[in-house]
């Protein structure tokens, strides 16, 4: 039974990759066009961004401490200049970025904040 599995997706594989028979399947491999490129040479503005009436939620994580409160202090730095009351920023923490997608996902869900702004610090070799 398990033999014959293993030669049904094989086949399966196999056909897949095969250049004949995926035909219009086939992925496009394209290279970015100069016009796409152009469009991220030029400044953007947001001069008369208005954040008065908008409730922020940041999830914050506890490890990298303190890689993680400068850019929260940057991101709260960003939102006052942008007119967002200090009491409609709503900011919790969790204990990683392993974490971050999911307290996003419920924060979202509880309809409690108009925008969630998520840090977290990943630094190679750093897990426990």
């Amino acid at each position: 039974m398990l033999r014959s599995m293993n030669s049904v997706l094989f086949c399966l594989l196999a056909l897949a990759n095969a250049p004949s028979l995926t035909g219009a399947f086939a992925p496009v491999l394209r290279s970015a066009s100069s016009s796409l490129l152009k469009g991220a040479e030029s400044e953007v503005s947001f001069d008369d961004l208005d954040g008065s009436d908008i409730r922020i939620g940041i999830i914050r994580t506890r490890w990298n401490d303190e890689h993680v409160t400068n850019l929260v202090d940057g991101c709260k730095k960003a939102l006052k200049e942008c007119n967002v009351k200090e009491e409609n920023i709503f900011e919790t923490s969790i204990p990683g970025a392993y974490e971050l997608p999911l307290s996003a996902r419920f924060l979202a869900l509880s309809g409690t904040v108009d925008a969630i702004v998520t840090a977290g610090v990943l630094i190679k070799g750093e897990v426990r």
